[in-house]
């Protein structure tokens, strides 16, 4: 005769399969005695999870416990969480999401658990290389990045809403707060660097929550102005003072990069190859006589890190985070503008170059931030 607990029992509508073999039972949840019974195959759970096989292999009790004519195990794992790792098993398409959707930490939370604690090292790492999709590990990856989420940003103020399908800016590009906790929650130390970054640059008081709040009237204004805001309750108290740790690191090694590469007139000019300046001579701006306005030019390009009120270039010009949130993306804004620089191609490739070291400079002391207590 079959057998099953005193409970209200409900068959999963996708994942109670007629050819399963074996009947697993949710836990129950704190509020009431309902669980949900799965019908699955044993042997795709051996396959992937070393944990299932050994479970089956231990010795059965002599009244093996069955439902509907299967054997059935009792699992302390909620019907979410079962629900979402047989959905990883069986459709392959379960693990696929929007690209930088900001909610693909929350949506992967319930699966990465339980892959975790059933050692199901294939979805892992899927759910893995979906994060680092997300948050570049490499220079190389950051400028692909970067480039993507620079069409999002025009796409976006090019609404007077700033909405595209419905959507602000913000709600179509990676969110740190949740990727860090995440990061800690499941182990995942290689998203952390760049989270760092990102987060370090949205003030405290931005809160994603508080600005959907209400009658939609912050959103919108959000929307218009393209402004970051971060889960922040998200974080606990650690990961609050990392994150003023990483911005004043952050903070410090921009200045010791920018100042002494672009801060003195002789830097300035320490980018302008000796001799390479006649190349002018062949283009609207004469011979070569016209060498200063590659000096000037380049004066004019840096305007970007000059502070708005005095104009004089200085460190909390470069720093304040309210002000200049993501040296990297003004760097590459710099790095962007050589249209307007009216300098030779010689001057603006040596320029480039520059800027180009000068973000790996950042980017590698980025990383070292990032995995510092």
């Amino acid at each position: 005769m079959d057998n099953i607990k005193a409970v209200k029992a409900l068959r999963h509508p996708t994942f109670y399969l007629p050819l399963g073999d074996l009947v697993v039972q949710s836990a129950s949840d704190e509020y009431s005695t309902q669980v949900v019974l799965f019908r699955v195959n044993k042997s795709i759970l051996a396959f992937n999870s070393p944990v299932f096989a050994d479970m089956f292999t231990l010795p059965t009790t002599a009244v093996q416990e069955l439902y509907d004519g299967a054997p059935m195990v009792c699992l302390t794992d909620t019907a979410e969480e079962l629900t979402a790792l047989f959905s990883a098993l069986h459709n392959p398409s379960f693990l696929s999401f929007s690209r930088f959707d900001p909610d693909i930490p929350a949506k992967l939370t319930n699966v990465m658990r339980i892959a975790t604690k059933y050692q199901i090292d294939t979805v892992r790492r899927r759910i893995i290389d979906i994060m680092h999709d997300s948050w570049p590990q490499t220079f190389e990856h950051w400028l692909r990045y970067q480039s993507e989420i620079a069409v999002l940003r025009t796409m976006h103020a090019g609404r007077d809403d700033g909405l595209v399908d419905g959507k602000s800016f913000e709600e179509c590009i990676p969110e740190p707060a949740s990727a860090i906790r995440f990061a800690q929650d499941f182990d995942v130390p290689s998203i952390l660097p760049f989270a760092f970054y990102t987060l370090a640059g949205i003030p405290i008081h931005h809160d994603w929550d508080e600005m959907r709040k209400g009658n939609g009237h912050k959103r919108s204004a959000n929307a218009r102005t393209q402004s970051r805001t971060a889960r922040w309750d998200l974080l606990d108290v650690q990961d609050y003072k990392k994150v003023m740790a990483y911005r004043e690191a952050l903070a410090e090694r921009v200045c010791q990069v920018v100042l002494a590469r672009y801060g003195r007139e002789e830097a300035i000019c320490s980018m302008i190859p000796t001799g390479t300046c006649t190349e002018l001579s062949e283009g609207p701006y004469g011979g070569y006589g016209d060498r200063p306005d590659c000096n000037g030019a380049m004066y004019q390009a840096l305007e970007l890190w000059k502070d708005l009120d005095t104009g004089i270039l200085r460190e909390d010009a470069l720093t304040h985070a309210t002000g200049h949130p993501d040296p990297l993306g003004l760097l590459e804004q710099l790095y962007n503008s050589h249209p307007q620089w009216k300098i030779c191609r010689a001057c603006q490739e040596s320029l480039q170059k520059d800027i180009r070291e000068s973000q790996e400079v950042i980017w590698q002391n980025k990383f070292l931030y990032g995995h510092s207590s």
